[in-house]
């Protein structure tokens, strides 16, 4: 998708390009803070329903812009 724009990641998509310590690792360590949170079985929810709504948001970006 960013080589479609002309970009890479020595310009304007080096966020997109693999860290060097590999992705497992920074996952890992976000899920476990994320886990560490204490949250009510509610809270829980919305941060589930939150995240949703934020991907669905992103997806039809998505499919707007490369449609």
């Amino acid at each position: 998708m960013a080589a479609k724009l002309g970009l890479d990641r020595d310009f304007g998509a080096r966020h997109l390009a693999a860290h060097p310590d590999g992705a497992a690792r920074h996952w890992r360590e976000f899920t476990a803070a994320l886990d560490a949170v204490p949250l009510s079985a509610e809270q829980e929810q919305q941060v589930i329903d939150a995240a949703d709504a934020a991907f669905r948001s992103v997806h039809g970006h998505v499919e707007v812009e490369f449609a």
